[in-house]
């Protein structure tokens, strides 16, 4: 698992992880976290944001927890359209996560 700054910096490169359908990237994102490893916690500062993709949609409930706060493509959940805040926040987490993915 890659962790990369929004200017594209790689900071770490944690793994490799045998991946199936148990262990997802949600679930390898839980177990970094609470296994606290590279010491990862201490990274983030107050008022920091995790932008994570969608394959980490299960472990948000993981990072709330430990008080992280995280933002990540919201999901239209049967409904025809965003609502005009929804689509702007998802449109500026979008063009953050295509520089870290450039």
């Amino acid at each position: 698992m890659m962790i990369v700054t929004t200017t594209g910096y790689i900071v770490a490169c944690i793994g490799p992880f045998m991946s199936d359908f148990n262990n997802n990237d949600a679930a390898i994102m839980k177990d970094i976290l609470l296994r606290n490893t590279d010491h990862i916690l201490s990274w983030p500062k107050e008022h920091d944001i995790l932008v994570v993709d969608r394959g980490c949609r299960d472990s948000i409930g993981v990072m709330k927890a430990l008080g992280l706060e995280a933002a990540m493509p919201t999901f239209l959940d049967g409904r025809r359209q965003f609502s005009a805040e929804e689509a702007n926040e998802s449109r500026c987490i979008t063009k953050i996560r295509w520089v870290v993915e450039a």
